[in-house]
This record gives structure tokens, C-alpha cells and sequence, in this order.
């Protein structure tokens, strides 16, 4: 049985799928606190590393399958198999010294029926030091994800559903905004149960096969984009049409925040939207898995999939994150939706009653996210789990035990710190940071990999790749020039 592949398209899509996420709806209030000028510099540079760095990650998979076939490297048992291999799948030994003195017609394609994970590549090519130091980066930079995701999970339904009913509310109105700074004990104590729940949910989820939540994956994937589209036009339309703070503060027909910098320079703040930006545009990780299905006559375009991808991730950080910055500037919550809490349709008042219908685009734009942010929760807490289990010895890992100890410990910490530590610019500062080194990982594996290449299948600056089993004409052999270009510089 073969895998089913799809074409580059899917790849295009799948990529924009897994960038997408929480770090995203942080961007307007780490925006506002280093400046428009500086952070519009910041998202083309961020914007444009990431997608050399996806160029990277896609030559380094591909010089590595072809010094696998000429029998220079050897595959550990920690690649991923997925199915038997066809006959023109498995690996066959390149001729490095072929007939009549010609150079080796040399196989770039990536298999279809495995992969091989970044930090196998690491493994490869740095040996074990190189393994756990992506290993740790990337346990890490999960832990931080999980620990975010329990924050905006707990945060957002404390925002919309209101626990009038604990012995410690004493008001009148349920008004639960920003989780840094909660001012009632009954909003830190709601805060508390949903985070609970959303912990027990995720330490039964995470025993679950992926392949049974199929369909509500897809559901959580259409309410991820329909989030991004309702914030995008919201703010444009309020930037356009009402003011955020006192109609007093603002000059006739600008509803521009008057506290807004539009140009400064302050380390702490440009370190923290960094770590912001790098977090809404990391998948780099998730590369191998992602190539692995493409069909092999459109390989050679991958590297268009990466730049429409890449492109389309820059747009939607910006859109979101400048005109956000301009309305909201540093006068709101660091998770954007939280702002819409008080919005009337007509501005922002905490003491007015909503109409109907801004009411129920408030509670839309604030329940969308933990709808489908829970859902990710164990997923990333077994990802994690997995990579926690590829660093200890063999005779363990296999052992149930350990493996249901791992996941819940996966699970259980982050969720528990997001109770204590509640500021997701804080959360996202330290994953992001994280999330760069991963993303550095494909160019460190591309300088070896280059290097080998090189050494065993010469200067071929001029030939082109052709791939073994297949009959291609001349004009599908050049389109798949891109996917090896550096390794035949």
C-alpha cells in the first residue's frame, strides 16, 4: 500500500496550516511597544530569514537523501517509516564512477515512503552532541507553546463565560480582560478551573489516535482562518471608523491611538517582538513531514510552495500587526481578541450595554481561539513526549510506562506554569527564542551537507538533476533544477 501523495499546492497550504497560530494575535501589542518604524523593518527581515531558511531546510533534506543513495551516509533507526517501499522508492547505490568517465546521474528526489527528521539530520551530521542540542530547542520550544496555549485557552473563556456563581465574584457585571492584570479574585479563580479543564482534557486527548480526530482537526482549521479574517477586518474597520480610548484624546477623523511611537529604538522591546514575529512564522520543524507526501513530479517546485507560503505569512503578520498597533497601541491586552471584551460596535466602553450584534461578534472573536488552540494541546504535548523519548535509551522507550508517564509529564508542567506566569508576551518572548534556533538548524545541516556533496559528486555546475525512475521530458527535468541548485553550485 502507498502513502497518497499530494502536490505542491497542498504543501503551500499544509505550511500556511501549521505557521498560523496564537503567536500571531500577540503581534499588535509587541508592535506598539518597539515602534511601527523599527517593527515594519523587523517583519520584512524575520519575513524574508524564514524563507531562506525554508529553501534551506528543503537542500538539506535533498543533499541528504542523495548522499544516503551513494551510500555516504547511513539512515538511523530514528527516521520515520511509513509504509514498505515500491521498488522505485527504495534507495540504490550511486555509481560514483560510472562508464566512460561521465558524472554520477545523481538523485535528489525526497522518498515518499519515509522521512527523515531535522534532528536525525543533526545526528548525521554532528553526531550526538549535535542530536540533543536540537533535541533540547525543540522540547523547549514546545513546552513554551503548551505553556501559551493553556494561557489563551484559560484566558479567553474567562473573558466570554462568566462565573457568577463563585462564592469570591462581588459585582454586578463579569468583566475579565487581560489575565496580567486581574484586579477580581473571581477572575483568577475562573481562570484556574478552565485551566484545569483544558489540562484533563489534553492529558485523555493525548492518548488518542490523530487519525480519529481527523475531521475535528479540519473543523479547528476552518475556525483558525475564520479568527484571522473577522481580526483583520475588524480592526481595519475600527482604525477607519471609532476610537479605542476617549473620542477627546484624538484628532478629528484619525482614529490613530495618540499614544502610538512610530519610531524608536528600545532593546527590550525589539528583543521581545523578535522572539514574537519568529513564533508566528515558525514550521520549519515540521518541513520533513511535510515534504515527504509531494508527488514527485512536483518536487521541483517546492521551493515555490516555501516563497507563496512565505509571502502569504508576512502579509497576514502584517496586517494584522501594524494597523492593530496603530489602534491598540500598548493601551490593550497582549492577546488581541481580549480587546473586543467591551466593544459596542461604536467604540469601547466597559460601563455600556452591547447591542446584539457586537455582542455576538465579541464573543466569536474571543471563543475561536480556544476552540481550536485546545485541540492543539496534545498534539504538541505528544510531539514533545516523542522527542523526550528519542533522547533516552532504547531499552526504555518502548516500555507503556514510560511512554504514558512522558506524555502526561508533556502535558501536566506547562499547563500548570501558565497558572502562575499569565502574560503571554512573557510566554511567547521565551518560546520565541527557542523557535529561532530550530529555524537555524536547516542552514547549519546545509554548510555539511553542501560540503559532502561536493566532495563526492564534484563540480556539476552545468548538469542538470534528472531523478532515477522516472521519464521525463526535458522541460520537467528543468523544473527540478531549483531543488538542487546549491548542491550543484
Amino acid at each position: 500500500m502507498k502513502i497518497k501523495t499530494y502536490s505542491h499546492l497542498a504543501v503551500m497550504s499544509i505550511i500556511i496550516n501549521y505557521a498560523v497560530g496564537t503567536g500571531i494575535l500577540n503581534l499588535p501589542h509587541a508592535v506598539a511597544s518597539a515602534s511601527i518604524g523599527v517593527s515594519t523593518m523587523l517583519i520584512i527581515i524575520i519575513s524574508c530569514s524564514s524563507f531562506l531558511l525554508g529553501q534551506y531546510s528543503l537542500d538539506a533534506l535533498s543533499k541528504t537523501f542523495a548522499l544516503t543513495r551513494a551510500g555516504k551516509l547511513t539512515q538511523p533507526h530514528s527516521y520515520q517509516m511509513i509504509d514498505e517501499a515500491d521498488d522505485e522508492e527504495k534507495y540504490t547505490k550511486l555509481d560514483s564512477e560510472p562508464e566512460n568517465g561521465s558524472k554520477p546521474n545523481v538523485d535528489f528526489s525526497i522518498p515518499n515512503n519515509y522521512t527523515t527528521q531535522f534532528s536525525t539530520l543533526c545526528q548525521l551530521y554532528f553526531g550526538r552532541t549535535g542530536f540533543y542540542i536540537y533535541q533540547i530547542a525543540i522540547v523547549i520550544y514546545f513546552f513554551g507553546t503548551i505553556w501559551g496555549y493553556g494561557q489563551v485557552v484559560s484566558s479567553s473563556l474567562t473573558s466570554v463565560i462568566p462565573m457568577t456563581f463563585l462564592p469570591s465574584f462581588k459585582g454586578d457585571k463579569w468583566q475579565c480582560s487581560d489575565p496580567c492584570s486581574y484586579t477580581i479574585q473571581a477572575c483568577s479563580d475562573s481562570y484556574w478551573i478552565w485551566l484545569s479543564i483544558a489540562g484533563v482534557f489534553s492529558c485523555v486527548m493525548i492518548f488518542f489516535n490523530l487519525s480519529e480526530q481527523k475531521v475535528l482537526q479540519s473543523i479547528f482549521t476552518y475556525c483558525r482562518f475564520a479568527l484571522l479574517g473577522i481580526t483583520c477586518v475588524l480592526i481595519i474597520y475600527c482604525l477607519s471608523t471609532q476610537p479605542y480610548l476617549d473620542k477627546s484624546m484624538y484628532k478629528e477623523g484619525n482614529f490613530v491611538n495618540p499614544h502610538t511611537v512610530f519610531w524608536g529604538f528600545d532593546l527590550k522591546a525589539i528583543g521581545s517582538l523578535f522572539s514574537s514575529i519568529t513564533f508566528s512564522q515558525v514550521y520549519h520543524h515540521s518541513l520533513p513531514s511535510i515534504f515527504q507526501p509531494t508527488e514527485k513530479k512536483y518536487q521541483g517546485k517546492l521551493n515555490i510552495s516555501i516563497m507563496s507560503s512565505s509571502i502569504f505569512l508576512a502579509l497576514i503578520t502584517a496586517i494584522i500587526a501594524i494597523p492593530g498597533a496603530l489602534y491598540f497601541a500598548n493601551d490593550a491586552s497582549d492577546l488581541i481578541t481580549l480587546n473586543f471584551n467591551t466593544w459596542t460596535g461604536k467604540g469601547f466602553d466597559p460601563t455600556a450595554k452591547q447591542p446584539v450584534f457586537p455582542q455576538i461578534i465579541s464573543y466569536v472573536i474571543r471563543l475561536l481561539p480556544p476552540i481550536y488552540v485546545l485541540s492543539s494541546i496534545p498534539i504538541n504535548g505528544l510531539t514533545m513526549s516523542v522527542n523526550v523519548q528519542q533522547m533516552i535509551p532504547d531499552q526504555h522507550r518502548e516500555k507503556k510506562w514510560v511512554q504514558i508517564t512522558l506524555n502526561l509529564l508533556c502535558i501536566i508542567p506547562p499547563i500548570l506554569l501558565a497558572g502562575f506566569s499569565r502574560c503571554l508576551g512573557v510566554i511567547i518572548e521565551f518560546t520565541g527564542l527557542m523557535g529561532y534556533i530550530i529555524m537555524l538548524a536547516p542552514a547549519v545541516v546545509l554548510l555539511k551537507a553542501k560540503s559532502m556533496c561536493k566532495a563526492e559528486f564534484g563540480d556539476t555546475k552545468s548538469k542538470l538533476l534528472h531523478l532515477n525512475n522516472l521519464q521525463y521530458g526535458e522541460s520537467q527535468v528543468l523544473t527540478q533544477q531549483a531543488l538542487c541548485q546549491r548542491c550543484i553550485a
